[in-house]
């Protein structure tokens, strides 16, 4: 009896002394981050509408809107080139936008330098004028001073600088975020509109010109 209670003694020690031997469990944590370079339009169509039969306005920048009446105005009193604001800008859920100009928001995650190009899948064929965006800093932009921003550039289908931020200019505590107001104007000039309506039937309001191209907007990093 006392050999079968040592034996079971010894057998219980040799037990602890194993599963003491034992490494302990682990576990690996990995975490990867990468940098952070994105862009932001609210602006999916801006509309230049020279047949809309709205009121004769003017937007923010003074100028006039695209419509019947801005048009009429045009052919009495230009004496050259002239801008027009958008008769609308709507957003991916074909709302109207708040603002008469589109927000770009730029996301840098720190302070990376970057530069905001856009080019035109081609250039107007059937209206060969010009589109013309006009950049300026928005809400969130803590300091313009470090920042170019283009007035008035006119589009190509060739990229196009817009905007641009310098290393280190992201503003503290705006967690990189860059807050960009662009205005669009489609600029007729006299002696080109004149060719290009001569065809026309005045008599027929589906005798219009009517053709869209897309703007795409690319943002590298420098």
């Amino acid at each position: 009896m006392k050999y079968v209670l040592r034996l079971v003694v010894l057998s219980l020690l040799a037990a602890a002394s194993f599963a003491a031997a034992q490494p302990n469990n682990q576990t690996n944590v990995q975490v990867i981050l990468r940098g952070v370079l994105r862009i932001d339009v609210n602006a999916t169509d801006v509309v230049f509408d020279f047949t809309d039969a709205a009121a004769l306005a003017q937007n923010s920048q003074g100028r006039d809107i695209a419509g019947e009446l801005a048009l009429g105005d045009f052919w009495d009193n230009a004496t050259g080139p002239e801008i027009f604001a958008p008769t609308s800008m709507l957003d991916g859920t074909g709302a109207a936008l708040a603002d008469d100009f589109a927000l770009a928001t730029v996301t840098s995650g720190g302070n990376a330098q970057w530069t905001l190009n856009a080019s035109l899948g081609a250039n107007f064929a059937d209206v060969p004028n010009t589109l013309v965006i006009t950049t300026e800093a928005g809400t969130r932009q803590k300091s313009t001073a470090a920042y170019t921003y283009h007035a008035d550039v006119a589009m190509t289908d060739a990229d196009v600088e817009i905007a641009k931020a310098a290393v280190g200019t992201t503003p503290a505590g705006a967690n990189g975020i860059t807050d960009i107001n662009l205005f669009f104007g489609y600029e007729l000039d006299l002696a080109t509109v004149s060719g290009l309506v001569a065809p026309l039937d005045p008599n027929d309001p589906t005798d219009v010109l009517d053709e869209t191209q897309t703007l795409t907007y690319s943002l590298t990093n420098p």
